[in-house]
């Protein structure tokens, strides 16, 4: 599968950088969405990870996304078995990101996960993903109990607690004038993984749309990704 070069907007120098250019030790796993029968593209094939069939309104008729969440979600999980066999079973070394409805379904690949102990070489592992990014986005199914949650997509396979969650550090990022995917869906999404008990590192910009403002925080000063994720990566 090719590997698209992303470019982002670097604001010291205004010089556009590629993520290989940014974190060149790392590996990138760009995973694509099946095209699939849309609601609310009037029964169109779009591609996506799940369907949703009001967009001014995701609450409407929130059950139609769960037969894509859980393709979406097994399809995720085998990736990052594979993923995780390449490292040795280091589950801890593996970043776990998506832009807006790739960052939901990569939500519920996180809620849904389970881990190892260990890693191949019997080294202990510390419970979680080495994080979780999140552009742009939201929570398919707000308002519920993490056990409310899960049962929702009923998955197999899903830890009973949320060890995961809390060892996973969590960084969400959001414009305020997103017209797409409303702030205000990214505050809920902070506030319920917050109430699962995750680490929520919460960057909300005032303007720039449905873009990413990862490496700086758009005045010169470094709080984005690369200043937010350990050094130990």
């Amino acid at each position: 599968m090719p590997i698209p070069s992303v470019y982002l907007k670097h604001s010291h120098d205004s010089r556009n950088r590629t993520l290989y250019e940014v974190f060149p030790t790392f590996r990138w796993v760009f995973p694509k969405s099946d095209e699939t029968v849309s609601f609310s593209a009037g029964g169109n094939k779009v591609s996506q990870w799940f369907d949703i069939w009001n967009v001014e309104d995701f609450a409407d008729r929130e059950e139609i996304q769960t037969l894509g969440l859980k393709e979406s979600i097994k399809m995720i999980r085998e990736i990052l078995v594979i993923e995780a066999g390449i490292l040795g079973g280091r589950w801890d070394r593996i970043v776990l990101a998506g832009i807006s409805q790739g960052a939901a379904t990569a939500t519920h690949t996180l809620l849904n996960l389970t881990l190892p102990e260990q890693a191949r070489d019997g080294t202990a592992l510390p419970g979680g993903l080495a994080a979780f990014v999140g552009f742009s986005c939201r929570m398919p199914f707000p308002g519920r109990h993490l056990a409310e949650t899960r049962k929702m997509l009923n998955l197999d396979d899903v830890p009973e607690d949320n060890q995961v969650i809390r060892k996973t550090p969590v960084l969400l990022q959001h414009c305020a004038d997103d017209e797409v995917v409303p702030v205000e869906h990214g505050r809920v999404l902070r506030d319920t993984l917050q109430g699962f008990g995750a680490q929520v590192h919460w960057r909300e910009y005032p303007t720039g749309g449905g873009a990413l403002v990862p490496f700086t925080n758009g005045h010169g000063r470094g709080d984005g990704v690369s200043d937010t994720c350990p050094r130990t990566w």
